[in-house]
């Protein structure tokens, strides 16, 4: 399962310059799609993994915190992050906070993985 805040809200999602356009057209779809996604956003780690049997969460890179990590390994759940391009960001997953990402370049590779 993939998630990423406001997902439902808005078509897209960057921490460092914010949401992107809003999917709704008019005030009480976009209410009514962020009460959805603070819904889903509370049940997902309390009720929805259980109830779908999640071994694997892919988190985006933004909403990736030590604490989030955490929570999941202890749930159980393997915690991978998405899309993660800058190598900074690479070296910063995979060496603190151990986890594996999916990326679109492999840029900084060499450096995240290996110690020659």
């Amino acid at each position: 399962m993939a998630w990423r805040p406001f997902a439902l809200v808005y078509e897209s999602y960057n921490y460092a310059q914010g949401p992107g356009p809003k999917r709704a057209k008019t005030w009480y779809q976009n209410w009514f799609l962020h009460v959805c996604d603070s819904l889903h956003e509370w049940l997902l780690p309390r009720l929805t993994y259980y109830l779908l049997g999640l071994s694997v969460i892919l988190l985006h890179k933004d909403a990736l915190a030590p604490k989030t990590v955490l929570d999941w390994r202890n749930k159980g759940v393997r915690v991978m992050a998405w899309t993660v391009n800058s190598p900074i960001e690479k070296q910063y997953l995979a060496k603190i906070l151990k986890i594996t990402y999916l990326t679109d370049t492999f840029t900084g590779e060499s450096t995240t993985h290996f110690s020659y």
